[in-house]
């Protein structure tokens, strides 16, 4: 499902369904638009579509609103189990970069903080504040920073962490995506052995606004939610040989989601079609593209269908998920 495809694969496809070596630059440029358009069309398909699906990542709330977007990483499976959680932007600045920090309960007391070492491309996640100088727990040489201290210029890598003073296995690093679609929220960390309250909640301007939480004990809560569609196509890649690195769900020039290719490649042709007068070869064209959609969907219903992520079992007590 998370295989991804070549931009240059995309473009080779629609000029072979075209039956063309090539096309104008303005022929080019409208193809891009409306691979985009269908691009678009397919993400909205679903909420489900595993490649845009988090569940229970934590975040925080504050006057009962969770923002669409947060500065902040979700650190999971490390084995010193207390570092795992939500780590939050600081106000000031570590070794000249922005920091992160994990707060206790009570939203001020620093447990652990993942901070730029200062040397090279090394990221640590320490114990305690970040620039109390605890003992790293774990660390990252892969991560880039930034010396401006400027958060959009650094990348903390997700994963190639190694163990320090922490307990195996070395954790992940989950830099926070932006929100398209909320679709669940709970109390504590849902989907494990234990139910976890599940609260309702409305879509407003500024983000989720959830009912019914404490605003002294809820400073945090654990969002299920569809991720924010990236980026769109900006331009063909016309190298066959280029070797994109997969590192991003799509990558400006380079990558296409493997689960949309089909799609996009025969719904393209289609609008190439009506663009071009020929009506009735853009509806068999959009027949088949139709058609590769929804076997797609049909794979994404089954796996969802059989899991516990769109279930909700409701009590007049509460609302869980069991």
């Amino acid at each position: 499902m998370n295989q991804l495809r070549k931009n240059y694969d995309l473009y080779a496809l629609v000029r072979a369904l075209s039956g063309v070596s090539s096309f104008l630059d303005n022929e080019d440029t409208k193809l891009l638009e409306l691979a985009n358009r269908r691009f678009y069309e397919a993400y909205q398909a679903t909420s489900m579509w595993p490649r845009y699906l988090l569940s229970a990542e934590p975040r925080t709330i504050t006057n009962q609103i969770v923002s669409f977007t947060q500065d902040g990483f979700h650190i999971l499976g490390a084995g010193t189990t207390a570092v795992n959680g939500l780590y939050i932007k600081n106000s000031s600045l570590t070794n000249s970069v922005i920091s992160y920090t994990k707060f206790d309960t009570d939203a001020t007391t620093a447990l652990y903080s993942l901070i730029y070492s200062g040397s090279a491309t090394t990221w640590n996640i320490i114990a305690g504040a970040a620039g109390d100088g605890g003992a790293t727990q774990y660390a990252n040489t892969t991560s880039t920073n930034s010396a401006s201290g400027v958060e959009e210029d650094a990348t903390i890598s997700e994963t190639g962490w190694t163990v320090d003073n922490g307990t195996s296995p070395a954790p992940s690093v989950r830099d926070l995506a932006d929100v398209q679609e909320f679709m669940r929220m709970h109390r504590a960390q849902p989907f494990l052995n234990n139910s976890s309250m599940e609260f309702e909640f409305f879509i407003q301007a500024d983000g989720a606004h959830v009912m019914n939480v404490s605003s002294d004990n809820d400073t945090s809560i654990y969002v299920t939610y569809k991720k924010e569609l990236p980026a769109y196509l900006t331009t063909w890649d016309l190298n066959p040989n280029s070797s994109p690195p997969n590192t991003e769900p799509l990558n400006d020039i380079t990558l296409v989601p493997n689960e949309f290719f089909h799609y996009i490649a025969h719904a393209t042709y289609a609008d190439f079609l009506r663009m071009d007068g020929q009506h009735d070869k853009a509806i068999i064209e959009e027949q088949i593209a139709e058609k590769y959609l929804a076997n797609e969907l049909e794979k994404t219903d089954q796996i969802m269908n059989n899991n516990t992520v769109k279930r909700r079992f409701r009590t007049y007590v509460s609302t869980q998920s069991r």
